[in-house]
């Protein structure tokens, strides 16, 4: 029994490091997503002249989730009427969960206040400018993320030794 018990309190370090190692991983791959949907977005403006509820909608079917859900909310919120595309897109980021931190947030927050009201050139270039940011935070959340994860992997397997020798 004393050893089970032991077993069961040196696996929670282990089980933490591992959340905050794939937490990092999470993060990263919402915004690959993002960068990916907001390049189809782009595509579908510049190139097929689409209205921005039904890009939405094809962004929304061409990328995975979360970012899928955040751009069928947007979409549905813009067929719904009654707002601007920017109250639209802000909605659509209350209501998805995404392993964003603020500045991530606050980055997609100021795109949503151009949509909409820009005409088809300004539009793009506000997608431009997006990717890009979205690009420089993914390049430095991959080199973190190389460090961080490994960091917090040993952090959490070395907390649940000690835990276990000082607990034998």
């Amino acid at each position: 029994m004393k050893i089970l018990g032991l077993a069961l309190v040196s696996l929670t370090p282990v089980i933490i490091g591992l959340y905050y190692a794939g937490r990092g991983r999470c993060r990263l791959a919402d915004l690959r997503q993002l960068k990916k949907a907001l390049e189809v977005l782009q595509g579908e403006i510049s190139f097929a002249f689409t209205a921005l509820p039904e890009a939405a909608e094809h962004v929304a079917s061409r990328v995975e989730e979360p970012v899928s859900g955040l751009f069928a909310s947007f979409a549905a919120a813009l067929s719904g009427g009654g707002g601007s595309a920017a109250e639209a897109w802000g909605q659509a980021l209350g209501r998805t969960r995404l392993f964003l931190e603020e500045e991530d947030a606050e980055c997609l927050r100021a795109f949503g206040k151009t949509l909409g009201y820009l005409d088809r050139d300004l539009q793009i270039g506000a997608i431009r400018t997006v990717l890009g940011q979205l690009a420089d935070r993914e390049n430095f959340l991959a080199e973190k993320q190389r460090k961080d994860g490994k960091l917090y992997r040993n952090l959490g397997i070395l907390g649940g030794l000690l835990v276990a020798v000082l607990l034998w």
